[in-house]
């Protein structure tokens, strides 16, 4: 394949001829990019404008070899961190932006473990390369887990958007903020577009609008750390405790749900567009406030738990074609 170092446009009216590209040369490009796309295992499609680019990064990341720990702590750097226990990122976000880019999971689990601290919001956005159902972890202190907090100040604490699906536990969150829109936050863990959040062993704190709430085709459940035991904590109040909002789900089943002194809601669960799922629980300690609140065809379901399954000290309600079963 000939160089051609610099095209020219031509100009007639001056006699410049422009650059004639041969078709050998174009063959020759077109099949440099194609054994870029092979290496990569990525079939040519006319249909994408980013194989390339996708190929370059698949070429490029760091394939684990075994089950992996990216540590994070108040004391560590998101300009000079790399992830390790002696080098620790700065933030959560910063860390899983690391693994989106630079990691391919080959098979492994990935933890993001953080130190003990207080740290301000947390946004866990995109796909992990190469996950195909490995156990992707947020792990604070198993221990004392409000010893790890993650404070939204007029921010969603945890927002999880078009995320890999993980595990959150063993923290203390929290978020001020009233309006209850992901910009003004109020809200705990928010999952939303897409994905798929699961937690246990969670202090939550005070939230202005709600500790959990899954949005636009996103869910948050409960998850075991053993086979018999998914345990947390409210220790905060909020207007909801669990919101199923425009295709969302929100659940808690087969949990140890420790209210601690008497907390107060509006209402303890909200279904409005979307679901709450909430069944097989044990509640120790008492609330104020509604029950429920099911709205605008959302539904709110205890498997059958009766109008008393929720914690509140007033009756639930229904409206605009919400259900409660």
């Amino acid at each position: 394949m000939s160089q051609v170092t610099t095209f020219v446009d031509g100009n007639p009216g001056t006699g410049v001829v422009g650059t004639v590209l041969a078709a050998s040369w174009l063959n020759g490009i077109q099949a440099e990019i194609n054994n870029v796309l092979s290496a990569a295992g990525i079939t040519p499609s006319t249909g994408s404008s980013t194989q390339l680019r996708d190929a370059i990064q698949a070429l490029t990341r760091i394939k684990l070899q075994a089950n992996t720990t990216l540590y994070v702590a108040t004391t560590g750097s998101d300009t000079t961190g790399t992830g390790t226990s002696g080098n620790p990122f700065a933030t959560l976000t910063t860390a899983w932006n690391y693994a989106v880019g630079s990691l391919d999971l080959n098979g492994y689990n990935l933890t993001f473990q953080l130190a003990n601290g207080t740290y301000a919001a947390q946004t866990v956005t995109g796909n992990l390369h190469g996950y195909t159902g490995q156990t992707i972890t947020v792990i604070g202190n198993t221990s004392t887990p409000a010893s790890v907090i993650i404070a939204g100040t007029s921010a969603v604490a945890v927002s999880a958007v078009r995320a890999t699906p993980f595990i959150i536990r063993s923290m203390k969150i929290t978020s001020t903020g009233t309006a209850g829109t992901f910009s003004t936050g109020g809200i705990g863990i928010l999952s939303m577009q897409g994905s798929n959040v699961s937690f246990g062993n969670i202090e939550f704190g005070a939230c202005g609008y709600a500790h959990l709430y899954a949005s636009s085709n996103a869910s948050i459940g409960t998850y075991a750390t053993t086979a018999s035991s998914v345990t947390y904590t409210v220790s905060g109040d909020a207007a909801y405790h669990m919101v199923g909002s425009d295709g969302g789900v929100c659940s808690n089943a087969g949990a140890a749900v420790t209210l601690s002194g008497t907390r107060a809601f509006t209402a303890f669960a909200l279904a409005s567009f979307g679901e709450v799922f909430s069944y097989s629980n044990t509640y120790t300690g008492s609330a104020t406030g509604s029950r429920y609140l099911a709205t605008l065809g959302g539904i709110i379901s205890t498997n059958g738990g009766g109008a008393s399954a929720l914690p509140g000290n007033a009756a639930g309600t229904t409206s605009n074609g919400g259900q409660y079963v």
